[in-house]
């Protein structure tokens, strides 16, 4: 069954996107980091949609990238209990 979440996480944006507009270093950093991953709480992650709220901006020592505490919806796909998938 697909299923639209909201979850909530922390995302990595490297230092090459630091100067470029926050929430799309975000989004690209949760489309790098979250598609296509299986979470076994959830499901599959299959695209993340839309970030909804974006806080922190760590700095973490030995790391130079920026760490954010995000809210994002995701499209998610969890196969349910003798559910049939073609294809």
């Amino acid at each position: 069954m697909y299923k639209k979440l909201t979850i909530q996480d922390q995302v990595r944006v490297p230092p090459q996107h630091l100067g470029e507009d926050v929430e799309e270093s975000v989004k690209a950093g949760l489309a790098d980091e979250v598609e296509g991953t299986i979470n076994s709480e959830i499901g599959v992650i299959i695209g993340v949609e839309n970030v909804e709220s974006i806080e922190g901006g760590e700095i973490e020592p030995e790391d130079a990238g920026v760490f954010y505490d995000v809210e994002y919806n995701a499209m998610v796909y969890e196969p349910e209990l003798h559910e049939v998938v073609f294809g």
